[in-house]
């Protein structure tokens, strides 16, 4: 229950926070499969690739709070730090476990020295503050779900190797049903955690480690027998399945979802630093969580080979020297770092996905066992007669462990409070990573919605002087200049994005408009029709093309029938809304079908009755004399 209290309290912050625009619009607050759990919307959790993620069980949990409880923020906030609290508890009896081997069972499992080892473990994993990423951060709910089975499937492993491996083991009968469940219940929560995240494809080179320490399988004991390892390979032979399956839907997802960088534009020499860079990373952030960010992008190519490389390498081949001679001493430390390694290799960047260098989220269950390795260090000080002998030491060793989980659960809150806002999270990615492009858009549309475009356009500046190619910047800072009344600076910025990224709708939409209002009407249909061929299902884009080809005074960029095919749609995706019928009815009346006409806008006008909106009825009404009299409607750009 004390471990419960305390993490819940370091992450009460994030309660506080609302979406915020690093992906959570785009997977959570603003995406429509996951608003009923219709058998279209099931269907399309387990075949897309939206996001570049394969993550059916993630996009199910976000559909069950959303019919539970509706959009609120708090509510999936609330669900983060529930599933975090769950895989903390996991870890717990992992923990304990794992620590009960390594000893060699020399105490009971309940043993309070063995609980408060595993209590230490759980809040050094839970409230350290590289864990707030993917607990704070909606659309990181994969990281705690995918967490949890994971712990799951380690903990049904850990009571499988128990029950099968002791020397009075027998084939028949209930042990052996016993031994059976457990390692389907192992099998069945890896796969449940790749429904999550492809975190999971680790867990069978994890258990062979943990076969070999602290299980010491290859070797006969008093409480259990030699396992052979040929037997060793078969048991990971349904986890490896898994694991090559989910690996290969991962990269597809990612190449599907266009975050996958090539060799050209990021070349092996460059991956092979940065990994070196992300094992070294998570092990300086762990020992020391400060300047802690959104975003860590991806350096110039000569700082990366140049001294972060040397630094990084320098490192890492001392730790590997430092574990070698301490291998007999201390082989849970060479256990731990294998583990390590195993579990951040995915994500080193030998298949880059995205922009960033390392990021905080990475470090969830990869440095979980330099958890359970300090808190065996405390479990072996507490074990030892000089401990018990010197109550001075007793109570400064506690005493420093204690402030040193206080420092962390303090650490954490602080983090939490940047992510409640977009103003307070690109304020901290500014300043933690001031030569990212991708931090200073972020912060300037922040700005932006605090109504400072001043600042706001020196940040979307800066981002462009970072990268003059970012179609984001371009895009949005278009968007500032038009809501200036900047207009022409604006269609210059939107062209320049579209030039770069031709699949930004948005841009090419508010493109149109401006040109409309240029007397560039042309123009603006054929980038309408452009944007909807991109986009088939953009409302927006198709409602006001519709517009433009029934109401423009110039007879030849007018289109009656094209102007009713598209309000046709339009009023099929949004049948309940009086006006996509207005738009059909005045296509129709453009088309001269004007009895149509006002069937369809009687029809319109009962919906606004119903909804009570007044203000769109009395346009409702005015267009109606116009179709009564045989006259379309006409409007100027």
């Amino acid at each position: 229950m004390v471990l419960v209290l305390v993490i819940i309290m370091a992450y009460l912050p994030a309660l506080l926070a609302g979406y915020v625009n690093w992906d959570d619009d785009k997977l959570v607050s603003y995406n429509v499969h996951i608003t009923t759990l219709s058998w279209d919307h099931v269907k399309w959790m387990w075949t897309t690739s939206f996001g570049g993620h394969f993550q059916p069980l993630t996009w199910w949990s976000y559909a069950i709070d959303y019919a539970l409880w509706g959009p609120d923020a708090f509510i999936y906030h609330l669900t983060n730090i529930q599933w975090h609290v769950l895989t903390a508890l996991a870890f717990y009896f992992v923990a304990r476990r794992l620590m009960w081997e390594a000893t060699g069972r020399a105490m009971k499992l309940t043993d309070r020295r063995m609980v408060f080892a595993a209590g230490v473990a759980t809040l050094l994993f839970a409230v350290h503050p590289l864990r707030v990423e993917s607990v704070a951060w909606i659309a990181e709910r994969r990281d705690v779900l995918s967490g949890f089975f994971y712990m799951a499937s380690l903990s049904c492993y850990l009571r499988y190797t128990a029950l099968r491996d002791e020397p009075d083991h027998f084939v028949a009968g209930s042990t052996a049903v016993g031994v059976r469940t457990w390692f389907v219940l192992a099998v069945a929560s890896c796969f449940i955690s790749l429904l999550a995240k492809a975190s999971a494809m680790t867990l069978p080179f994890v258990l062979f480690v943990i076969d070999r320490y602290p299980l010491r399988r290859h070797v006969e004991h008093a409480y259990h027998q030699r396992v052979s390892v040929r037997q060793m390979m078969l048991e990971k032979i349904p986890f490896l399945l898994l694991a090559i399956t989910a690996a290969g839907r991962a990269i597809i997802a990612q190449e599907k979802g266009g975050a996958l960088y090539t060799l050209g534009s990021h070349d092996a020499i460059a991956r092979l630093g940065q990994a070196c860079y992300g094992i070294v990373f998570y092990l300086y952030k762990t020992l020391l969580p400060l300047n802690l960010g959104p975003l860590y992008p991806i350096p110039p190519r000569e700082l990366l080979l140049g001294s972060m490389l040397w630094c990084s390498g320098m490192t890492l081949v001392s730790i590997v020297i430092l574990a070698f001679f301490l291998r007999k001493k201390i082989p849970g430390l060479v256990a731990a770092l294998i583990v390590y390694v195993i579990v951040v290799a995915p994500i080193l960047g030998f298949v880059q996905s995205g922009p960033q260098l390392v990021a905080d989220r990475y470090s969830y269950l990869s440095c979980m066992s330099f958890a359970v390795l300090a808190s065996a260090g405390v479990l072996r000080i507490f074990s030892s007669s000089w401990w018990q002998n010197k109550s001075q030491l007793r109570y400064l060793s506690l005493l420093l462990l204690v402030g040193i989980l206080t420092s962390s659960t303090q650490a954490t809150i602080a983090q939490c409070y940047y992510w409640t806002s977009d103003f307070s999270l690109w304020w901290r990615g500014v300043s933690i990573s001031p030569d990212s492009a991708i931090a200073h858009t972020n912060y300037a549309d922040a700005l932006a919605d605090r109504f400072n475009p001043r600042q706001a356009a020196l940040h979307y500046q800066r981002a462009l002087d970072l990268n003059p190619d970012d179609a984001v910047a371009l895009h949005h800072y278009g968007d500032l200049q038009r809501d200036s009344g900047h207009t022409d600076a604006a269609i210059r910025l939107y062209f320049a994005a579209l030039r770069i990224d031709p699949n930004r709708g948005r841009a090419s939409f508010s493109l149109a408009q401006l040109l409309l209002g240029k007397n560039r009407a042309k123009d603006a249909v054929a980038i309408l029709h452009d944007t909807i061929r991109r986009h088939p299902n953009f409302i927006a884009a198709k409602t006001y093309l519709a517009k433009v080809l029934s109401m423009h005074p110039d007879d030849t960029i007018r289109d009656g029938e094209e102007a009713m095919i598209l309000a046709s749609s339009v009023r099929q995706l949004s049948p309940d809304n009086p006006a996509a019928w207005m738009t059909l009815a005045t296509a129709q009346a453009e088309a001269r079908q004007f009895d149509r006409a006002i069937t369809t806008m009687t029809h319109a006008m009962l919906l606004a009755e119903k909804q009570e909106a007044d203000r769109l009825l009395l346009e409702l009404k005015r267009r109606l004399e116009h179709f009564q009299r045989g006259e379309p409607i006409r409007v100027g750009p």
